[in-house]
């Protein structure tokens, strides 16, 4: 055990040490289900080898960027922590299929691109991020909770309509920490179906006219744009 670190069970603790990088730390406990390591100044997790053993990641308020390509050092992670960093992007978090918990609150995130294949995920907490729409929310079979309060998405007024309509329904509970009730469920109906698969593409009702009109001219539209560029591809090249 570095000086900068303490065992503790079948883990280690380094949380404000000043670390730059994760590099040491794990090459001296390779063998570790849990590693927290908070407040520190890293800005990629770096290890010299695959950590199969590793359960849970703690790396909340340190200054990690993205993609987090290296996550896929750690196919048997069940908990990870990444709040209060300055990750802008999600691409690096597919195939974790072990993953029941994802906290990264308060980061740079616009967009769930890249946010896929993780069939266990029971709690995803995205609060204070930018995400402005559910353009390419995934397929989360498993989730419980989520919450995404504090982004450009929580102002809409059918706000939690929208996101019990895009998630499993027959699982989802909680929504930004609060009990999906019978009043969230009433008139679910006008964002299922169509509208619910526009807002994965990145429709967001508004008030202009009723959420059925508006989801057909966003069809209407999107289908439109993919005429214009299939017009552009070359149908004959002569050489």
């Amino acid at each position: 055990v570095g000086e900068k670190e303490t065992r503790e069970g079948k883990g280690v603790k380094a949380n404000k040490k000043e670390l730059i990088s994760t590099f040491d730390v794990i090459a001296r406990n390779p063998q570790s289900e849990y590693v927290y390591l908070r407040e520190n100044e890293i800005t990629i997790f770096e290890a010299p080898y695959v950590l199969h053993n590793l359960k849970v990641l703690d790396l909340s308020l340190n200054c990690i960027t993205g993609p987090c390509e290296w996550l896929s050092l750690m196919p048997n992670l069940r908990h990870l922590y990444l709040t209060g960093n300055y990750i802008n992007t999600l691409y690096g978090f597919s195939g974790l299929e072990e993953l029941e918990t994802l906290a990264i609150s308060s980061n740079r995130i616009s967009s769930f691109e890249g946010l896929n294949s993780l069939p266990k995920l029971r709690v995803l907490s995205m609060k204070l991020n930018e995400i402005e729409s559910f353009e390419n929310f995934p397929l989360l079979p498993s989730l419980y909770a989520i919450n995404l309060a504090g982004n450009p998405i929580s102002d809409n007024d059918d706000y939690r309509k929208l996101t019990i309509a895009v998630c499993n329904r027959e699982t989802l509970c909680k929504i930004d920490g609060q009990d999906v009730d019978e009043d969230d469920n009433e008139g679910l109906q006008t964002f299922s179906g169509k509208v619910a698969f526009c807002m994965m593409e990145g429709f967001v009702p508004g008030e202009d006219s009723t959420v059925e009109e508006q989801s057909a001219q966003f069809l209407l539209q999107r289908q439109q744009e993919q005429a214009a560029d299939r017009s552009l591809w070359p149908h004959h090249i002569s050489i």
